[in-house]
């Protein structure tokens, strides 16, 4: 027979172990609520009518390389758009980091922006690359946007691959 003593520490054990499992789903929650939010204010960045109107303005610009894009749209030569182009490529920085640091899952911007993301990338890439190398302290400058930029692509051919594969 089991004594008195035993089931006490037996009860005790299974208490914490139940705990645990408590306190885990909870942080689980927590994690998800946090991503949900986050994603919201994406999204509500996203499509908000002057973020949209900019974004509009930006897609019209045309250029051929760097030193065009610059004597065109530069911040000496036209401040007010350049203002546009960083607050549009600061908007995928943020999510970039916000990936970056696990605290959103690539399936929320995948499912919600993949298009744009991998189209701004690549209409900026040479851009965001001259940026990163005109000096030592910039080096680093859009890492996140090129990070968010592979993630998404990585995400978009999953995609493609489950949809083939059904």
């Amino acid at each position: 027979m089991i004594q008195i003593e035993y089931l006490a520490l037996i009860l005790t054990g299974i208490g914490i172990i139940v705990s645990i499992l408590y306190y885990a789903s909870v942080l689980r929650n927590q994690n998800k609520t946090r991503q949900a939010q986050l994603f919201m204010q994406i999204y509500e960045k996203w499509y908000d009518p002057t973020f949209s109107r900019n974004t509009a303005e930006l897609r019209s610009w045309e250029w051929e390389d760097v030193e065009e894009f610059d004597r065109k749209y530069g911040p000496d030569v036209n401040p007010e758009g350049y203002s546009k182009f960083l607050s549009y490529i600061r908007f995928f920085q943020g999510v970039g980091v916000l990936l970056q640091q696990g605290l959103i899952d690539v399936s929320l911007v995948g499912e919600m922006m993949p298009a744009t993301v991998i189209s701004a990338y690549q209409r900026y890439e040479l851009i965001l690359r001259d940026h990163r190398s005109r000096n030592q302290e910039t080096r680093r400058l859009w890492e996140p946007v090129e990070y968010l930029y592979n993630e998404v692509l990585k995400y978009e051919e999953q995609q493609v691959k489950k949809e083939n594969s059904i």
